[in-house]
């Protein structure tokens, strides 16, 4: 919490002393809300895949042509 500099603040949003017990509050109630919905995964493999489908998407299409053809011929 002091390191990332999160303020704790309370139910009308008003931000709280950095007291020990009111950090320790706020830890709690973000391990919580992580513990029942989880982090949100970041789709960094997503944009790569997508961009060299566009660059080499002829000769993929012409690789996997060819490889049908060839199990299909053997």
């Amino acid at each position: 919490m002091k390191v990332k500099r999160i303020r704790p603040k309370d139910k009308n949003g008003k931000f709280l002393k950095m007291t020990p017990a009111n950090m320790k509050s706020a830890a709690f109630m973000i391990g919580r809300s992580i513990a029942q919905n989880g982090i949100v995964g970041l789709p960094f493999m997503k944009l790569g895949v997508e961009r060299s489908l566009r660059k080499y998407d002829k000769k993929i299409l012409e690789a996997l042509g060819k490889d049908a053809f060839d199990n299909l011929t053997t």
